[in-house]
């Protein structure tokens, strides 16, 4: 590290004293002193690289005489590590982009397209909150350089020149269509809006780089999209509050992606709403976005693609961030065949029928991914709910689905690799129809097509599914379907979290609307009763307490079931009193069994926070489940039960007034043994 941080600032030194400038008129490098291009893009290329550089050695990786010089070699306690050589070539690349753009125009149009490729490249990954402050800084430099000769009046008309063909020359490497990769090549607008998206969607890995790579897009605006440009550079007040929430830590103390992730989709929805309708932009995004989903999940690297470099593959995150993106812009796409075309294609790649080689098996094995495809298949319903639905209903009737264990010799061996792979299937898309409900229009709901394709499939997985993982996608699915009932899909809210909004109230619901003598409201009555039946048992404590498997199952089910209890109870829907006295009953032992013996005062400040939590969280929202700080693991589960117990019995006081009433109700939760404070 200590070698390569000398190198570095050697090769900073040479660039700023106007050694690369390659026959630049009036240097003294022009003529036949030059320097070769391929010179100065290795030296410039080895600087980039130093921003990226990781924790692991690169000596395995060099030739012979490289170790042959660096024999019995070791790095002392005193020299930079890692982390430091990023941080000071990081700083001394941003200082060398601004000030080349004004005494060294020909090495800056040198290291522009190089910085480019490095945004898209990603073995950079590390690198990408020093490249992205390169970037904008040598943007914002040619800028305020030329408003700057604007308003000299002195030799205005040279220097207007001069300056406005920089800022054409930076746009001139945007509209360079690189339609196969090839070394040069400058990547597509397209293309570094969506990787740049696709970083930011984890803002804090590494360190800065949601709010650079934020920054990056906001100077790279009008060159990707002149809509994008007015909207970014208003300045934008959303932009600017995204910036706040990096900027303060407000994001991590939110302890819940879902927020950003909703935050960035929004941000992009707001983009394409702007487009006109004759926009071809969101088909081109899809297109690449089903390029890179294509190629990430190949196993082979292909020299050159703008997903893969020196071996290096897309990680879960970047995955699970190009389909969230592919969900929002599959909602803008007007042609229903292309919109079409996309899902099954989405959908292909779950099923893993378009994977090569191994590790097929794996595509939804990471959680994130998982619960990602079934987010873009949501999103893409807010406009092709009846295509969405459709591919969905196809997919879960394949044989990459339906396979099931129970033969004889999976009963001996273990599941088979395609078992695994039809329970994550199946998972996938059972909460795709939570997400189908959540973001589909109020009316569409209410509708008896809706309900067969939505409500009936999640009964049916709920009576007859046995494996975790597809059970507990079926339980926050009906929590979903819950939360969209409940509340009006217009009201913004759920799907944008930079709004604010109170707590959503049965008189929201489209439920509401409906008369006592609906035949709809009738039906979903009868649905939403017989959903609660078959809820209640995954409340109920395993009597064998040495079954460890079924202990396991309880414990991992236990706050899904009571959430989607609360969701479904919260709808203003008549509720039968044995059901309601049964849930009062489970909920209460639940409270009664979590409640801390001992007194803890670790766990004081948890049990008030689980009082004082929101009603239900609907999608988008920023839910309270961060555990507290100080209490340990075993604690952390207790507080998430009596989080989810409180939200039980919070949904219960909506039909206390019908029958029981809210004194009978206090006096029932105090009976039960609770020694909390009055929160």
């Amino acid at each position: 590290p200590g070698v390569a941080l000398m190198l570095a600032e050697l090769v900073v030194a040479m660039a700023s004293s106007g050694l690369f400038c390659t026959g630049e008129a009036g240097s003294d490098a022009a003529g036949a002193q030059a320097p070769k291009p391929d010179h100065v893009n290795t030296l410039l290329w080895f600087l980039l690289r130093q921003t990226a550089r990781g924790q692991a050695s690169e000596f395995e990786h060099q030739g012979y005489v490289a170790k042959f010089v660096t024999k019995g070699y070791s790095q002392t306690a005193d020299g930079p590590n890692p982390e430091e050589v990023r941080s000071r070539v990081g700083i001394a690349l941003v200082q060398l982009a601004a000030s080349t753009v004004a005494s060294r125009p020909s090495t800056r149009l040198t290291l522009w397209p190089l910085l480019l490729r490095a945004l898209v490249n990603p073995a950079m990954h590390l690198g990408l909150p020093s490249l992205c402050q390169a970037v904008t800084e040598t943007i914002q430099s040619t800028r305020a350089l030329a408003r700057k000769s604007s308003a000299d009046e002195l030799d205005k008309d040279r220097k207007d020149t001069q300056h406005k063909s920089e800022l054409a020359g930076l746009a001139q490497a945007f509209r360079v269509a690189s339609s196969s990769p090839k070394s040069g090549a400058v990547p597509q607008p397209e293309m570094l809006f969506l990787w740049l998206l696709v970083c930011a969607h984890s803002p804090t890995e590494p360190p800065g780089l949601g709010l650079s790579a934020l920054q990056c897009l906001a100077s790279l605006s009008p060159m990707i999209h002149p809509m994008l440009g007015q909207i970014w550079e208003a300045p934008s007040k959303r932009l600017h509050a995204l910036y706040a929430h990096l900027e303060d830590g407000s994001f991590a103390g939110h302890g819940n992606p879902d927020f950003w992730v909703s935050a960035l989709a929004q941000e992009v929805d707001f983009f394409l709403s702007a487009l006109p309708e004759h926009d071809d932009f969101p088909s081109r995004l899809v297109d690449l976005l089903c390029g890179l989903l294509r190629d990430a999940f190949k196993k082979e690297a292909r020299d050159g693609s703008p997903t893969t470099s020196s071996g290096s593959d897309v990680i879960d995150s970047q995955k699970s961030a190009i389909l969230n993106l592919a969900g929002v812009c599959v909602s803008h796409i007007s042609n229903t065949n292309k919109a079409s075309l996309v899902l099954d294609a989405l959908l292909a790649h779950a099923s893993g029928s378009t994977t090569h080689g191994p590790g097929a098996d794996q595509i939804l094995g990471a959680i994130p991914v998982r619960r990602a495809f079934a987010r873009s298949m949501g999103v893409a319903a807010s406009r092709h709910l009846d295509l969405t639905l459709g591919a969905l209903a196809k997919a879960s009737k394949t044989d990459a689905a339906t396979r099931r264990s129970g033969s004889l010799a999976q009963s001996f061996f273990g599941k088979s690799t395609a078992v695994h792979l039809a329970e994550q299937l199946r998972a996938m898309l059972l909460l795709s129809l939570g997400f189908c409900a959540m973001h589909s229009p109020a009316p569409r709901l209410l509708q008896e097509d809706t309900v067969n394709h939505i409500l009936k499939p999640l009964h049916q997985a709920l009576m007859q599914e046995k494996t975790v993982i597809v059970l507990h996608s079926v339980l926050e699915a009906l929590r979903l379907v819950g939360d969209a009932l409940r509340t009006s899909r217009d009201s913004g809210a759920q799907t944008d979290p930079l709004l604010p909004s109170g707590e959503a109230t049965q008189e929201q619901s489209p439920l509401a609307a409906l008369g006592d003598d609906s035949d709809t409201k009738e039906t979903f009555t009868r649905q939403r009763n017989e959903y609660l039946e078959g809820l209640l048992p995954f409340v109920d404590a395993p009597k064998d307490l040495e079954d460890e498997e079924r202990q396991k199952v309880y414990e991992d089910l236990l706050c899904p079931a009571l959430d989607a209890l609360s969701s479904l109870v919260a709808l203003p829907l008549d509720l039968p009193p044995d059901i309601y006295a049964a849930m009062l009953d489970k909920g209460l032992k639940v409270l009664h069994a979590s409640l801390p013996k001992n007194g803890s005062d670790a766990m004081r400040p948890a049990i008030a926070a689980a009082g004082r939590s929101p009603l239900l969280q609907s999608e988008g929202r920023i839910p309270v489940t961060g555990v507290p700080s100080g209490v340990s693991t075993s604690e952390g589960v207790i507080f998430l039960r009596i989080q989810a117990v409180t939200r039980l019995l919070k949904s219960l006081l909506y039909h206390a007034h019908n029958w029981l009433g809210i004194s009978r109700l206090l006096q029932s939760v105090y009976a039960s043994g609770a020694s909390c404070h009055s929160e």
